[in-house]
């Protein structure tokens, strides 16, 4: 648009066809009509011309940019008549409304031939940067919607996010859409757009925005669509502004509650019943309320306490009373009672409900339709009398089906359509609990998936994080570390892949029946999380084993209760997980930052956190770039890290292997003394005094210095007693040689672990390929064959499910113990055989030792430990480690080990798969076939045999490197084997990590089906077979004459 003059005229009367409208705010040119919505973060721009009010720019107040728009429309779609645009409407009238705290700006259309009015309002918040808009038709007649995109504009661009394709991460069947754009916005740089719907459509293609939703339903009378929102980007970032205008429209304020505890009953009592559930509340009272103060949000039932032959009756065997007794303990605790449900009636409901005359939910069988009228109306009674019977609040709402694919219920369409229905009866559940309990706390699960605007109305959403006890992905001797770190992978891809989703609300099932061994680091972790819902599903009888793991327990509540306010602004700290790098998550509120960080491997790492990078812009958080701060490790031991730090410097961590360390980054205040150098703790002495504990190695001489902000410092020696020893590793190798016929690996070296010393020993081998090969191995100390224990990859169901969105790796830990003093080992693990005759492995070992720490009291007095330790009563967390110091020393370095008995085919122009050697290759039972089917037979398809090809078993993912070979296609006939079972499965090829080919469900029975894929520059050749949704038994897959040509 031209650059014209613009006059304000306040409370100008204007023309506007043949209405006189009084206009406040209204801007006016000599040849245009300019309206304006505004305050003093944007401006909204509107062009009028004698029959349309069309948006023509928005402009950000902050930075004085322009985002021009060069087209304003809508499209809805109707059955049996003509669609509707803004072409079919002349505007006929203009208001504006305020009420003090929004402006609103509506116009009135009429249309130029049907008795439909048409209202199209915006509305803008006083101090918001972002502004809504919405439809609504009002019709005389009958009409049939069907979809509406309740705006189409024209705008060019930076886009820097919008979601690429489905969530691939739920199965199909709980009802994600086809198209692109799925409950997520659409950011730019300069802007962030979106239905405020979580199951609609925002897209940006050829430069056009659009917003897409599908009641799918017929109106008389007035229709609304869905209202969307735009906002301009503040300093922060596009994606913290939008995650800012989140936080206005969360169900519940952000820090009400910050951080919500809750116990779930899932691992310690199935199932539930009065007396077993009053027996555990006293648990929790005697060990962790009484002598500690700690305690839960909310005591929530999950399955077991329902009657699955009724609709959601309380079992009376199990709860004669109900849930009075429960209750009433309850609140003698300060906490109340939470329940899990499924809104869609899963988990064996249906079968009753349906024999009760409840429909049926047409795509998962054993669920309900949620939108059927009367299930719909007879569900919210029913959650509203258990919830004001009980005074719930919390609700873990499972297993919701937002799809249905009946196609006679006459309340919805199939499709897009159904999935609107079915979303918008949950919603109106959500709705409802929040309007009989607004501080009730709503966890939606299995089934949702994770749309930002859920959280209007619900206040976590699970992320597919693997749903149980997850498997040790990333190589470790103790699964336990194994554990929460897969989980970790995960939450960083839901994050990267749902960029304005907050972390803090993502629901990531929190401390679930932890390993023993590991669980003290796995809650600090998962606390350093920074999630705003933190529930344990924790058998204490089986993982509280002593007063110190109470203890732990208690501390650990009670430190994130008192940093609760610290969540929000929160950053993944993003080491690339599978390739060994540190990583965690790092979070600030005003001047203070938390960093949780952990090395999901056995080697050393160290990293450098950039203080503007923890703790944001200076001008939002309280403090100058020169104001002094210090960085302090609370866990598992204490020790400050630094105390000369400020807005331009970094924060440099050393992590031993597998170590979690949470730190606490404070402003170092006038009045205010700490404690560097080393390790401390403060201690109660005898007189009730407190006491300075500090640690060390023997034989070793630390100097701690006492940092007081403007004084000298004073300076104290330690010298810890004994002699100081150190580990020595001497003649370390490792080797391949034939024996017999037989690969073995052979390996020895020469260690001397220092006395008093807790020391083992830990062999990584990585076989390349085959899969599932468990090595066996024979080690030798000191010429005694030793007690060996191997911990391996997960490749085996239901883990293997983990490997669709993570790169495949195979491996297993060799793990033996060491005793002080000097040790020769003698190291023989066969190899067995890969695919296509040869073996190869990468291997490596480490010295891992846990060294017994000294300790010296300082004997300084209490004003000065109050001081140090920053006025607290008591160190939180508790610090389970402060007297070991883990060190681990590097044996054997990485090595690939490789014996190919079969040479490598001679350049020619087609040359068949079997003849390569895979660069890796895991399946979730046995190994790849060459020539032969899974089961060791001819390959056979449909009843045609094939001589040459790749017999596999789901799931399956196959890589060969091609890179430089010169091949530029590459074709087979796949197929499921004739040996197969019933079920289905589904062939993949991926070209350097892009899905490039997909066949669909096949089944035994059916012919092979051709496939020719070009794989020019291809460096990595990716074959993949997956499970259908009947599991995976009997699933043999055949790759039949697989070649790759030139």
């Amino acid at each position: 648009m031209k650059n014209i003059k613009k006059i304000k005229l306040l409370g100008c009367v204007f023309l506007l066809g043949t209405q006189i409208l009084l206009a406040v705010n209204v801007l006016l040119t000599k040849s245009d009509s300019i309206i304006s919505l505004k305050n003093e973060m944007i401006e909204v721009n509107f062009v009028k011309s004698s029959t349309d009010v069309s948006l023509f720019e928005i402009i950000n107040k902050s930075s004085g940019k322009t985002i021009e728009i060069t087209n304003d429309d809508f499209l809805i779609t109707l059955s049996g008549a003509d669609d509707l645009t803004k072409t079919n409407f002349l505007i006929y009238d203009v208001k504006e409304e305020t009420n003090g705290k929004t402006n609103k700006l509506t116009l009135l259309y009429r249309h130029i031939t049907d008795p439909i009015e048409l209202i199209i309002s915006y509305s803008l918040g006083k101090d918001d940067f972002f502004a809504r808009r919405q439809l609504e038709l009002v019709t005389q007649n009958t009409l049939e919607i069907r979809q509406v995109d309740a705006w189409k504009l024209d705008r060019t661009g930076n886009c820097i996010y919008q979601e690429e394709e489905p969530p691939k991460y739920p199965h199909p069947v709980w009802g994600f859409g086809e198209n692109k754009g799925f409950g997520l916005p659409v950011l730019f740089e300069d802007s962030f757009w979106g239905l405020e719907y979580p199951a609609g459509y925002n897209q940006y293609r050829h430069s056009t925005l659009s917003f897409t939703h599908f009641p799918g339903r017929s109106i008389e009378g007035s229709f609304s669509t869905k209202p969307i929102v735009f906002g301009v980007v503040q300093e922060e970032g596009v994606i913290r502004s939008f995650q800012r205008y989140l936080d206005s429209i969360l169900a519940l304020p952000k820090n009400e509650p910050a951080l919500f505890i809750n116990y779930n009953t899932w691992e310690t009592l199935m199932p539930p019943t009065e007396s077993n559930s009053l027996a555990l509340i006293d648990l929790f009272r005697k060990r962790l309320l009484e002598p500690y103060g700690a305690n839960f949000d909310t005591f929530t039932f999950d399955d077991g306490w329902d009657d699955k032959e009724s609709f959601w009756d309380i079992r009376k065997d199990r709860f004669p009373q109900g849930f009075g007794p429960i209750k009433k303990e309850l609140e003698a605790l300060d906490m109340d009672l939470g329940l899990w449900l499924s809104p869609s009636s899963g988990y064996d409901h249906g079968p009753w409900l349906v024999a009760n005359g409840y429909p049926q939910n047409g795509t998962r069988g054993k669920y309900l339709c949620q939108s059927a009228p009367q299930y719909a109306s007879d569900l919210n009674n029913k959650i509203e009398k258990l919830l004001t019977t009980n005074n719930l609040k919390f609700f873990k709402f499972d297993g919701n089906a937002m799809n249905c694919g009946a196609e006679d219920h006459p309340w919805h369409l199939t499709g897009n359509y159904a999935k609107e229905t079915n979303v918008d009866a949950l919603i109106e559940l959500l709705v409802n609990i929040k309007k009989l309990q607004p501080k009730a706390f709503i966890d939606l699960t299995t089934g949702i998936w994770l749309s930002p605007w859920w959280l209007q109305y619900a206040d976590a959403v699970w992320g597919e994080v693997y749903d149980g006890p997850p498997a040790a992905i990333v190589p470790t001797p103790n699964s336990g570390y194994g554990k929460f770190t897969t989980r970790d992978i995960l939450i960083h891809k839901r994050m990267k892949e749902n960029l304005g989703f907050p972390i803090e609300s993502l629901e990531h099932l929190g401390i679930f029946t932890p390993d023993y061994n590991t669980m003290h680091d796995e809650i600090m972790s998962i606390l350093g999380r920074g999630s705003r819902l933190l529930t344990f599903y924790l058998d204490p009888i089986e993982l509280l084993r002593t007063e110190k793991d109470w203890k732990f327990l208690a501390k650990a509540i009670t430190w994130g209760r008192q940093n609760a306010s610290v969540t929000g602004n929160i950053k993944l700290i993003d080491g690339d997980i599978l390739n060994h790098e540190p990583y965690g998550y790092m979070r600030h509120h005003k001047n203070k930052g938390i960093i949780s960080i952990s090395n999901p491997f056995i080697a050393s790492k160290s990293i450098s956190i950039a203080m503007k990078d923890l703790m944001g812009e200076t001008s939002d958080n309280h403090y100058s770039e020169k104001d002094q701060f210090y960085a302090e490790v609370v866990y598992p031991y204490r020790e400050v890290l630094d105390f000369d730090l400020d807005y331009n410097k970094s924060i440099d961590i050393q992590l031993e292997g597998y170590e979690t360390v949470i730190i606490e980054v404070k402003p170092f205040n006038e009045d205010m003394d700490i404690m560097a150098g080393g390790r401390y703790q403060y201690v109660e002495n005898s007189n009730g005094n407190k006491d300075i504990e500090v640690f060390g190695k023997a034989g070793t001489k630390e100097e701690f210095i006492q940092k007081s902000k403007g004084k000298k410092d004073k300076e104290v020696i330690i010298q810890f007693e004994g002699k100081k020893e150190g580990a020595k590793v001497r003649e370390a190798q490792m080797v391949l040689k034939m024996v017999d016929g037989v690969n073995i690996v052979e390996g020895s070296c020469k260690i001397e672990v220092p006395k008093g010393t807790d020391a083992s020993m830990h062999i990584l081998f990585e076989p390349i390929a085959p899969s599932g090969y468990v090595p066996n191995c024979k080690i030798k100390v000191n010429g005694k064959v030793v007690e060996t224990k191997i911990n391996r990859a997960p490749l085996v169901l239901p883990h293997m499910r983990v490997f669709d969105e993570v790169p495949i790796s195979d491996w297993s830990f060799i793990s033996f113990k060491l005793p002080a003093g000097k040790n020769d080992i003698e190291i023989l693990i066969d190899a067995e055989d890969g695919v296509a005759g040869q073996f190869k492995a990468k291997v490596a070992s480490w010295l891992w030792m846990e060294h017994a720490l000294l300790k010296k009291n300082l004997n300084i007095k209490l004003a000065q430990i109050s001081k140090v330790s920053g006025d607290l009563p008591e160190m939180l967390p508790l610090p389970t480690r402060i007297e070991k110091m883990r060190e681990i020393v590097p044996v054997h370095t990485n090595k690939e080990l490789s014996s190919l008995k079969k040479p490598f085919p001679a350049p020619k122009n087609v040359i068949n798969l079997s003849e390569l050697i895979p660069s890796k290759a895991a399946m979730s039972k046995g190994k790849v076939r060459i020539g032969l089917n899974f089961e060791g037979t001819v390959l056979s398809v449909g009843g045609q045999e094939f001589d040459k090809g790749l017999g596999m078993h789901s799931y399956a993912r196959v890589v060969y490197n091609i890179e430089g070979l010169g091949f530029k296609k590459f074709k087979s006939f796949i197929g499921v084997d004739d040996t197969a079972g019933s079920g289905e499965m589904e062939f993949e090829v991926w070209i350097d990590g892009i899905k490039g080919f997909a066949s669909g469900p096949m089944k035994k029975g059916q012919p092979v089906k051709p496939l020719e894929i070009d794989v020019t520059k291809t460096h990595e050749l990716e074959l993949r077979v997956f499970g259908g949704s009947d599991g995976l038994d009997g699933d043999h897959a055949n790759w039949c004459t697989p070649t790759l040509h030139k």
